[in-house]
């Protein structure tokens, strides 16, 4: 769709109290006119939601910085995957890192740049605090950023968040109140190597980080949604109320792998269970605790754990991410999973 810039123009000149716009997908002058970004800006001063996507090529360098200095406090912006490129990310960390609380980004074209988009996107995620809202359904994040196993060291500089060109930057997501997440997954390796392990992973990076979750979409090509996946994890949500969990790659799936989430209606209430019952469950939950795979995965808890001393956790700010990181190792262990399981079935009310 193709808007006229004099159309366009008398809009905005009758609406000074706009404080949303979205053009989305269309042929838009604003992002080939460079006079009028900064007109919009002067007739439409409460204008703090801003949305577009071009409708065939991403906005020139010239033009894009032209409409981004001319709305310095936005609180929500979107456009397309063909204009997030780095210089998008490198002015959103810049400059809206303390303003912005909603990103929406749509892939209305394939730009062939998947790799940078995921991490410019996570770069962004790292050093903004106050996002809310992320909607961004078809960029791919890959899960081996998302859950970095070493702690930081003291030769390691702090990252000084006004220098585009540092390299250094948090290993894990600012965002720590976001309510919105929705993202794609994806990763370096095979998909099926410790497919288990990485499901367990990143369910309890995304419990532990943003536990202020109340819309959570998460589209893998595979993830492992068994018991031993660590779904449950997505529990400790207290105030979610929608998830939509995909996997691409089809996994075989049995009642037992997602009986944590009925509700009582849905079973018999702990309390009114039979003493031999309760011995069942009992029984199976510790040889569950005792199997070999939990025990293999102790093994591996004692060397992340050996990683991680006192020294560099919990002193400063990048200990506090380093202590995070520590949490959600912990968080995605085997015997944790086993924990989680035992307490949701032994709770009174819904999961």
């Amino acid at each position: 769709m193709n808007i006229e810039t004099r159309r366009l123009q008398r809009l905005l000149l009758a609406c000074p109290e706009l404080r949303e716009l979205r053009l989305i997908h269309v042929d838009l002058p604003i992002t080939r006119d460079p006079i009028l970004s900064s007109e919009v800006a002067a007739k439409c001063p409460k204008l703090r939601a801003l949305h577009f996507s071009t409708m065939y090529s991403s906005t020139s360098r010239r033009h894009l910085d032209r409409l981004m200095i001319a709305f310095p406090t936005l609180e929500s912006w979107g456009t397309s995957v063909a204009d997030m490129g780095e210089r998008m990310y490198m002015y959103l960390r810049l400059h809206m890192t303390k303003t912005l609380t909603t990103l929406e980004i749509w892939n209305t074209t394939r730009s062939g740049q998947e790799t940078r988009l995921a991490r410019g996107l996570h770069e962004f995620l790292c050093a903004a605090p106050n996002l809310l809202h992320l909607r961004a359904g078809e960029v791919e994040l890959y899960e081996e950023d998302l859950v970095p196993i070493e702690p930081s060291t003291d030769e390691e500089e702090p990252a000084d968040d006004n220098d585009a060109n540092n390299d250094h930057v948090r290993k894990i997501w600012a965002c720590r109140q976001l309510q919105t997440l929705h993202v794609g997954i994806r990763t370096y390796s095979d998909p099926t190597m410790n497919l288990t392990l990485k499901s367990r992973k990143l369910f309890a990076f995304i419990a532990n980080v943003c536990p202020k979750l109340s819309d959570l979409r998460i589209t893998h090509r595979k993830l492992d949604l068994g018991i031993d996946g660590g779904l449950c994890l997505l529990s400790e949500l207290r105030n979610l109320q929608k998830l939509w969990v995909e996997s691409i790659q089809g996994y075989l799936l049995w009642d037992e792998d997602l009986d944590w989430l009925r509700s009582d209606s849905g079973r018999v209430p702990w309390s009114l269970l039979s003493g031999k019952q309760k011995l069942e469950w009992n029984v199976k939950m510790r040889e569950l605790r005792n199997s070999k795979v939990v025990k293999q995965d102790e093994i591996r808890m004692e060397k992340v754990k050996s990683m991680f001393s006192e020294r560099t956790r919990g002193t400063s700010e990048q200990g506090e991410d380093d202590e995070l990181v520590y949490r959600i190792q912990k968080a995605s262990s085997l015997g944790n999973v086993f924990d989680v399981l035992d307490s949701l079935r032994k709770k009174e009310g819904t999961c």
